[in-house]
């Protein structure tokens, strides 16, 4: 079992190595935000920019993408997905703008928030993870991003 400490370590390291391929694929600059936001970047935006910025949530996985394709689906509508807490889309949605990025050990795949989408996508209130030494999660609600919708970055 992994304890949490590495699991933070292993994350903020991806997060680190994938920033300039997530700025090239949405043409800005992001600045990280703070450990405790909700999201991990923002678009830097210049004054007078008055579209909405850019939201990223990057999670690291460390599985391949095929391996969850064919190992994870969602309970009830039994299609491939990558799982996200639903309080991310939840502030994607109210923000206008938004992107969440999975990073597999093989391929990162990421989805642009669509409404339309998120309409349709299966969401669990009351997941638990695999245990965590140093972390004792709770029952959570998570969005399921059918793998149909990811795109390669």
């Amino acid at each position: 079992m992994i304890h949490q400490s590495e699991d933070l370590e292993y994350g903020q390291a991806r997060e680190n190595a994938n920033h300039p391929k997530i700025e090239r694929l949405l043409g800005c600059k992001l600045l990280k935000l703070a450990k405790y936001d909700v999201m991990d970047w923002m678009e830097y935006q210049e004054g007078g920019d008055e579209s909405p910025p850019w939201y990223v949530e990057q999670k690291a996985r460390r599985m391949t993408y095929d391996y969850l394709k064919n190992n994870y689906k969602s309970p009830v509508l039994q299609y491939p997905s990558a799982l996200i807490s639903k309080n991310k889309i939840d502030f994607m949605k109210s923000k206008g703008n938004g992107v969440v990025i999975f990073d597999f050990t093989d391929k990162i795949m990421y989805w642009v928030f669509d409404e339309a989408e998120y309409a349709k996508m299966e969401v669990e209130q009351k997941f638990v993870r695999n245990a965590r030494i140093g972390y004792i999660d709770k029952p959570n609600p998570v969005v399921h991003i059918p793998c149909s919708v990811l795109r390669e970055l």
